[in-house]
């Protein structure tokens, strides 16, 4: 193939698309979201993850398309030649707050207690584009655990605790553990609005890469024994490092106050962990005590 087949042959396999009045020009095959992403625009998702499979379950990334009569879930619609696109429109907006006020339905308030508050996706997307009132007035569905007990805490893991009332079923958990730790030990069991999240029966999650599902998850639904209720996210110091355990130097963050670790997150790196840590390196730093803390 010479150079002008060769050059024929890219351009064919690239579309241009308008998203908010920007001209953007993307791969053939490419989705809304990340089209919208290449501008820097911000599409607001729950489900959706770029290493994951888009699967379109919690309908958060809702956009208007020319010519096309509903809205469209930004996610998995791939672009086309001449696509005009509008992600901040009267409509956009006001099924955005009805996604919300679906989701918030049975979702308990608890925000002063949960240990998501301050980096809970919900609870930054209610303060966006959802409203203070509630038109539901009937009792709130409740996963019940322990009849002796208001918490509803279950324990799936050593490091794992479920709470499956703040859970809004984008089974980013279920659909990492299956794709990317290639494990099958989390599920989604029951059908409708009984649907939970759940280890196998008398199983706990076990896996190298469990840990994982506590960062990915947009709420409060999944939290790690080792940092809950230990200190607001907040009133941490955020330090970039690379961890010690292994070889392959995955990047990672550090959330410390007071010369204390409190906890580690991946720091995202490509071309050597792509945003994904081991449990030994995720919890294995309780042994730190910087300075003595």
């Amino acid at each position: 193939m010479d150079r002008a087949d060769k050059t024929d042959t890219d351009e064919a396999d690239m579309v241009n698309l308008s998203i908010d009045g920007k001209e953007v020009t993307v791969e053939e095959g490419t989705t809304i979201l990340k089209a919208a992403q290449k501008l820097g625009i911000e599409i607001p998702t729950f489900c959706w993850h770029d290493k994951l499979e888009p699967v379109g379950a919690c309908r958060m990334c809702l956009v208007e398309v020319e010519k096309m009569s509903k809205l469209q879930i930004a996610c998995d619609t791939v672009v086309s030649e001449g696509m005009v696109v509008k992600t901040n429109t009267p409509q956009v907006i006001k099924a955005r707050k009805g996604v919300l006020e679906f989701l918030l339905i049975n979702h308990p308030l608890d925000c002063p207690t949960c240990d998501k508050g301050g980096e809970c996706d919900l609870q930054n997307f209610v303060f966006r584009y959802g409203s203070d009132k509630s038109r539901f007035v009937e009792e709130k569905r409740r996963f019940i655990v322990d009849p002796k007990s208001k918490l509803d805490d279950l324990s799936i893991s050593p490091q794992i605790i479920r709470n499956m009332n703040r859970c809004i079923l984008c089974r980013k958990c279920v659909r990492f553990i299956n794709q990317i730790a290639g494990e099958n030990d989390l599920g989604t069991f029951r059908r409708g609005a009984k649907s939970e999240i759940n280890m196998l029966p008398d199983i706990p999650v076990d896996n190298p890469y469990s840990g994982n599902v506590v960062e990915i998850c947009p709420v409060g639904a999944l939290t790690s024994q080792s940092f809950r209720y230990k200190i607001r996210v907040w009133q941490t110091e955020k330090v970039h490092t690379i961890c010690p355990n292994c070889g392959d130097g995955c990047n990672i963050t550090l959330w410390a106050k007071d010369d204390r670790v409190y906890r580690i997150t991946s720091r995202r790196n490509d071309r050597v962990d792509e945003g994904f840590l081991c449990d030994k390196g995720r919890f294995g730093f309780e042994f730190v005590g910087l300075g003595g803390g």
